[in-house]
Order: C-alpha cells, then sequence, then structure tokens
C-alpha cells in the first residue's frame, strides 16, 4: 500500500505484455519471429473503478472484467486544496485558504483546525452535505518560515485526506541588476512602496558589462535577475534576465525593422501578463522578436511578438520588442511609449519581479502528490543540501548541473524543508490533492482503451469443511459407548 494517486495502466501494460507479445523484429524482415503465441485471457480487474479514464490502450487478446469492490454507502469528508501566501500590502500577515469537500452520501459536521508546528492557530465548524463543498480561510501574522497543518476532526473511510500541509518562507528580498543608460520609468517602477519591499535594484551603466566586477558578480549568481535595457551582454549570465529593446547573445534574433506597433493579442493567462490591460498603449518604434524553440508570445502585434519569454538551461529570458526611453538623432533621451505612464506598467514590473526574480517563490511553498518527483533550483554555490519532513526523516542530496536537485522520497505527505548547513533555502509540501481518490463511491462502469466494461459480482467458491462436525460425532459415540460399558462392568 502507498499514499500514490492509483495508475492503473501500469498494471494494464503488464498484462498486455503477456497476453499480446510482440514480435522480435519488424514484420518482413527474414530473422522475424513471434516470441509466444498470442492467446486470448480473462483481465479481472479487482477495483472501485477510482482511477483515470484509460485511452491510449489495446487490449488486443484481453477480455476485460470489471469487479466492483467498495461499498455504496462510503462517506468521507476530505481537503481537496489548501495553500498559503503572505499579503503584499502586509508581508507579515499570512493568509491561508482551503477547499473541504463531501463525498460521501450523509450530511456531515465536522471541525477544521489550523496549527502552525504543533500550536493550534484558529479552527472553523464545517457543516457539508452529500456532494457539497466548501471554502476556509484563516489569518495569522508570521514574518519568519512557518510550517501549517489543517486537520478536520472527523471519523471516515479514508484518513489521508482529512489533513493537509503548506508551508511559507521567512520574509526576504530578491536582488535585481539594472543595466541601463538611463531609464527613469524602471527605475520609478523598481522603487515604489510594493517593490521595495521585495526587490534591491542596482542601477549601472552599460560600461559595467565589461568590467571584473561585472564577471565575478555574475559567476557567484548574486543576482536573481538582471535586466538589460538597450544593451546585451557577450555571454548569457547564469540567472533569470528581462531585456528591454535588446535580445539575448544566444537564440533570439530580430524579424522586422523599426516601425510603428499597434498590440492586437494578450496572453493573460501568463503570470507576468496578469492584471494588464495594454491596449491603449502608444508605441512609436518597435520591432518582432523571434525566440529559440520553447519560446511563448505574451504580447502579439501587428507586426507580430513583441514581448516573449523562453527558457535557457532552467533559467528563463524575457523580451521586450521596444524600448521605454530611446535616444534622439542628437543624443537625448526621449520616450517610445506612454506605458510609464499608464497604472499597468507598475503592476507589469511587479509580476516580472515575481514571476522572473522569484520574489512569489520566495514566500509560498509548492505542493505536489505523493511519489512525484521534485524538482528544485538551488543556488550553484550550494553543492549539498539535507531534505528534511518535519516530525520525519532526512536525507541528503547533492545538487546537479545548473543547481537542479531530484527529490525522489515524497511518498509521506507533508512539509518538506531543504537546508543548507541549518539554512532554509527551499521547501515544499506533499499532500493527496485528488478529488477521484477522496470520492470513495464505486464506479457503475469503467472505461478501457475506448471500451465500456459495466462492473459484476463474481462469487468465489468456499469448500465446507464437515469432517469437523463428523469427528465430534465420533468422539460423543465413544464417550457414550464407553459409559454404558463401565455401568456394566460395575
Amino acid at each position: 500500500l502507498t499514499n500514490r494517486p492509483t495508475d492503473v495502466l501500469v498494471a494494464l501494460r503488464a498484462a498486455d505484455g503477456l497476453a499480446n507479445p510482440r514480435r522480435s523484429s519488424q514484420v518482413g524482415d527474414v530473422n522475424d519471429v513471434q516470441v509466444a503465441e498470442a492467446l486470448p485471457a480473462d483481465l479481472l480487474l479487482f477495483s472501485d473503478g477510482g482511477f483515470q479514464t484509460v485511452t491510449e490502450f489495446n487490449l488486443g487478446n484481453l477480455i476485460p472484467q470489471y469487479v466492483a469492490i467498495g461499498s455504496d454507502d462510503a462517506g468521507n469528508v476530505g481537503i481537496t486544496a489548501f495553500s498559503a501566501e503572505r499579503n503584499v500590502e502586509q508581508p507579515s500577515e499570512v493568509q491561508a485558504f482551503a477547499t473541504v469537500t463531501n463525498t460521501g452520501s450523509e450530511t456531515v459536521d465536522a471541525n477544521a483546525s489550523l496549527l502552525l508546528g504543533e500550536e493550534l492557530i484558529d479552527a472553523s465548524a464545517v457543516t457539508l452535505d452529500p456532494g457539497q463543498q466548501t471554502g476556509l480561510s484563516f489569518t495569522l501574522d508570521a514574518e519568519d518560515a512557518v510550517s501549517l497543518q489543517l486537520k478536520l476532526d472527523v471519523a471516515d473511510d479514508l484518513a489521508l485526506d482529512n489533513v493537509a500541509y503548506a508551508g511559507l518562507t521567512p520574509l526576504r528580498t530578491v536582488s535585481v541588476l539594472v543595466v541601463t543608460s538611463g531609464n527613469t520609468p524602471l527605475e520609478l517602477g523598481l522603487t515604489t512602496e510594493k517593490a521595495a519591499k521585495i526587490c534591491v535594484a542596482e542601477f549601472v551603466s552599460p560600461s559595467y558589462l565589461e568590467t571584473d566586477e561585472y564577471r565575478k558578480r555574475v559567476a557567484a549568481a548574486i543576482d536573481d535577475l538582471v535586466i538589460y535595457d538597450r544593451c546585451s551582454p557577450k555571454e548569457m549570465p547564469p540567472t533569470n534576465t528581462f531585456f528591454i529593446g535588446s535580445l539575448p547573445s544566444e537564440g533570439w534574433k530580430w524579424q522586422t525593422e523599426p516601425g510603428q506597433v499597434v498590440l492586437i493579442d494578450l496572453d493573460r493567462t501568463h503570470p507576468i501578463m496578469r492584471y494588464l490591460e495594454l491596449f491603449s498603449l502608444l508605441i512609436f518604434s518597435g520591432r518582432a522578436v523571434e525566440g529559440p524553440p520553447g519560446t511563448s508570445e505574451l504580447a502579439g502585434a501587428d507586426i507580430g511578438s513583441v514581448l516573449a519569454v523562453a527558457p535557457r538551461d532552467g533559467y528563463q529570458d524575457l523580451v521586450l520588442g521596444f524600448e521605454i526611453i530611446s535616444t534622439d538623432q542628437d543624443g537625448g533621451s526621449q520616450t517610445n511609449t506612454n506605458w510609464y505612464a499608464e497604472r499597468s506598467w507598475p503592476v507589469f514590473i511587479l509580476n516580472v519581479l515575481r514571476y522572473l526574480a522569484g520574489a512569489a517563490e520566495a514566500s509560498g511553498a509548492p505542493s505536489h502528490r505523493p511519489g512525484e518527483t521534485v524538482r528544485l533550483r538551488l543556488e550553484s554555490a550550494i553543492e549539498e543540501v539535507e531534505v528534511k519532513r518535519v516530525g520525519g526523516p532526512s536525507q541528503k542530496l547533492t545538487s546537479g548541473p545548473s543547481g537542479m536537485t531530484e527529490i525522489v522520497e515524497t511518498d509521506e505527505p507533508g512539509n518538506y524543508n531543504v537546508e543548507s548547513d541549518g539554512r532554509l533555502v527551499d521547501l515544499f509540501a506533499i499532500n493527496l490533492f485528488d478529488g477521484r481518490e477522496s470520492d470513495l463511491s464505486v464506479a457503475p462502469a469503467v472505461e478501457l482503451g475506448y471500451e465500456e466494461v459495466v462492473a459484476t459480482s463474481i462469487g468465489v467458491e468456499d469448500r465446507k469443511e464437515y469432517w469437523r462436525w463428523l469427528l465430534l460425532g465420533m468422539l460423543g459415540l465413544l464417550a457414550t459407548e464407553w459409559w454404558i460399558y463401565s455401568r456394566r462392568v460395575a
């Protein structure tokens, strides 16, 4: 038994290999042989049907029979979502949100308790009708790293989803290096009250790129984000970047000549583009950009993509195809767009800081399901880390290329801290959060390879043991005969 979600496809593939043996080579090859004779085989599937729909699978010689196991009146109330985040307006304030679902057939009353470590912080009463779900919210103050638990005080048929975990790192700011020859709107965007709480920005001129100090700084991976305004480095730094009116030195190129730009499309689903209204922007000169494979267009114009982001060896590069401040013919500065005067400009800068600089990741811990491989990108200076489940055992891991670390021992739900020399460098949580697993009702039918298999019930032969009763009868008869014989002799 494990805490992992059900994956029936693995078992089906094992059965497929036995009932549908493959050939040793391609058909038509003189050495081609059938490795085994394909014969019809019964496939007995004992389950409650709580697994994914299997489509890309061919039953072949398998004759499926779905034997439903479980109870139609199983009761379960589970936590299907739980997260925590800091209030941007008041970073010391932590807000926790949860979703509780009743998948049973009866109305349930329960208490939800929020714990900080082992200390009870808050509680809430929950009453749910069958099939109903509700949301819970809690507020607490914490500036340090926190490990939160949400527990349901209820006795049901599945205890695993009665506890959920979430974590927050301590308050910290991200480091941003800005290479520019002068950009007042960018400086104002990075020094607003909200941005100053999560960012420490240092402004340098493009000549700084040729200094030994810059090369040492890049090698030490000090900065969480480097912004290149109308300039480009000879080599890409080992961190995320944002290029304004210029291109990275690897994999990018201009698609068009400079010209007036009219925005026509925005990818509002991307975190960088949240809460942005840009169709009123005036852009006097810009060019369409083309990135390497994997590039995502964030803003499209009549000339092509003018804002795009692309992955690079574990990092991300954001490119804006037009300048905010440009240089006129006399060498002076002039505005190239009215974006700096729009409300969306500081919002865009905040989104960049949260997504590319990691300001958002610095507060909320991601949640993964049991058994999932957790991949973390750590500082390049960290070579070994200790992964410790709060209240459980720990394991030591070595950092891989580009600071990537893979954690595979994640079967047990809980909060996990990643530490280096006693210092907390990252954290994550393991939770079930699977509505299909929390629903314990028996499915009337399952789909296997586009074939619906209706549930059946089968009997199991049970041998009746009568010899014990016969033996007891014989012993009773012998005892009676001995008693009669003893009476006659006497």
